[in-house]
């Protein structure tokens, strides 16, 4: 969420404070892109204007560009040095980079210069969570429910890092808070849906939880702007890129052996094998960054993925593959110096990022190594995800034709790539032959056993995704075979799916 910053009434009229209104105003239209361009205008005036450097430092966040938001937010602290707001947006970031010592440092000094505020204590929650100090964590959003018991979102973090109990008191608070839906803002009625289908999930309330989840994902779908067929034809693009393609291309790529890439649906147990991975003292894992699509897009000239990326990368030279490749490398050497001494940065390095199926064929391009392997994970998930990250899982009709066409997307990396290069893992597999399945994943990435690779739950490292608590945990089967919702409120789904007239077990 952008964190508009106002300026002060004596300013209206200064030239950098007038872009500054105009950017806002932009922001709350979703004109990213004017915005930006509004707030980045004369660089001498912007760089003294505090509320310009704070809202494109947060603007910057929004769009996942981390490195410049960092930059324009310390910018921002030099001018107004005692910013609880800008020390919170800057801590967000460089939890998202990693830095997670600095950044619970600047949570820390937001909540010291204004001990009100509610979202420093969920920032420093939120970043104890991800390092697994569980209590921590707790400590910290129980303040801040208590200074804001009628704040949904609240709830839905409380519950994103402890397993709800009928007994909870934070349960009876937010039940209390659901007696009055239409007296919140659309966005806390849908964190209040969410938070409560985690709750009655927790619980064993399945019916219950799910048809929250279906209330939920309803309201935020009309916060949503989500073009179906602009995503399903993006898809279906990706045949473009097939076989001889690939042959043509095979020698020209990067021949850097560093990546390792996790791909497949969100929740399909993608983290899970990055953790198998992580454990092996010569893999540090990335977990959910965007290094790889920054890379695409600064190949592409753009800030963003353009839309139709095959038919782009159909017609990229044998320079502009291995550039690609070269960029990523170098996006991936400092995370890796910064976790190892210089003379140990060859570690291998895991990325994560669920959605990068839709970028394999061109990634693949990009590397000449053989021992460059993709590690797609497969599992029946959850249907719907919190913030707007994942368009398409908000409405189960649009969730089962995504799905479809990612079944198709990933038959066709099978039948293109060449033999050896993805290693296909199924969950249910690793939950039930987890020193196999563990053995499989690490000899496929080129890389000799440590034993370490059975306590994944051990790995000290920060854990970013959904299944931060999960992944902490030795292998359990309690989400296996678990209970599903009535038939009829998944018939949508079903029906979606083309398989509408089969009797699921």
């Amino acid at each position: 969420m952008i964190v508009p910053i106002t300026p002060p009434p004596k300013q209206v009229g200064v030239t950098p404070d007038v872009a500054f209104k105009r950017a806002i105003e932009l922001q709350q239209r979703g004109d990213l892109a004017g915005s930006e361009k509004n707030l980045s205008g004369d660089s001498e005036a912007v760089s003294k204007h505090f509320e310009t450097l704070a809202n494109l430092g947060s603007l910057l966040l929004f769009e996942e560009r981390l490195e410049e938001a960092v930059r324009f937010l310390r910018r921002a602290l030099k001018q107004k040095p005692n910013s609880a707001i800008v020390h919170n947006l800057l801590a967000r970031v460089l939890y998202l980079l990693d830095r997670h010592e600095e950044a619970l440092q600047r949570a820390n000094h937001a909540i010291a210069l204004d001990p009100q505020f509610i979202d420093a204590r969920a920032t420093l929650a939120q970043g104890l969570a991800e390092l697994g100090r569980y209590d921590e964590a707790l400590a910290a959003m129980a303040q801040a429910i208590e200074l804001a018991p009628d704040q949904a979102r609240l709830y839905y973090s409380w519950g994103e890092i402890t397993r709800w109990t009928s007994d909870d008191p934070h349960l009876a608070a937010l039940e209390k808070l659901a007696q009055k839906p239409a007296s919140l803002p659309l966005d806390d009625q849908v964190n209040l849906n969410f938070a409560l289908g985690k709750a009655y999930a927790d619980c064993g309330d399945i019916e219950r939880a799910f048809r929250h989840q279906i209330d939920g994902a309803a309201l935020q779908r009309r916060l949503l702007k989500y073009d179906e067929a602009s995503t399903l034809y993006e898809l279906e693009s990706m045949s473009a890129l097939d076989a001889k393609w690939i042959a043509r291309h095979q020698r020209v790529g990067d021949p850097s052996p560093l990546p390792i890439f996790i791909l497949g649906m969100p929740r399909s147990g993608t983290s899970l094998v990055e953790q198998i991975l992580a454990s092996h003292p010569k893999v540090k894992a990335l977990g959910e960054r965007v290094t790889l699509s920054e890379a695409i897009a600064g190949a592409c000239g753009t800030t963003s993925i353009p839309p139709l990326l095959p038919q782009r990368a159909a017609h990229w030279s044998d320079v502009e593959l291995h550039r690609l490749g070269a960029r990523y490398i170098k996006a991936l050497a400092a995370p890796c110096r910064q976790a190892r001494p210089a003379s140990q940065i060859s570690c291998r390095q895991t990325s994560g990022l669920p959605a990068s199926f839709t970028q394999r064929c061109p990634t693949r391009a990009s590397f000449t190594s053989a021992a460059t392997p993709s590690i797609p994970a497969f599992r029946s998930s959850r249907y719907f995800f919190s913030g707007h990250s994942q368009l398409y899982s908000y409405d189960l009709r649009e969730l089962g034709r995504y799905y479809r066409a990612y079944e198709k997307v990933m038959a066709h990396w099978r039948n293109v790539l060449p033999p050896g290069v993805m290693l296909e893992v199924q969950y249910e597999e690793v939950v039930d032959n987890l020193e196999q399945q563990a053995r499989q994943i690490i000899a496929h990435c080129g890389l000799e056993w440590n034993d370490a690779c059975l306590e994944f739950y051990k790995a000290e490292r920060p854990v970013r995704t959904i299944s931060h608590a999960q992944v902490r945990q030795p292998i359990y089967r309690s989400s296996i075979g678990r209970p599903r919702p009535p038939r009829n409120l998944l018939l949508p789904l079903l029906e979606a799916l083309g398989v509408a007239r089969r009797q699921i077990n």
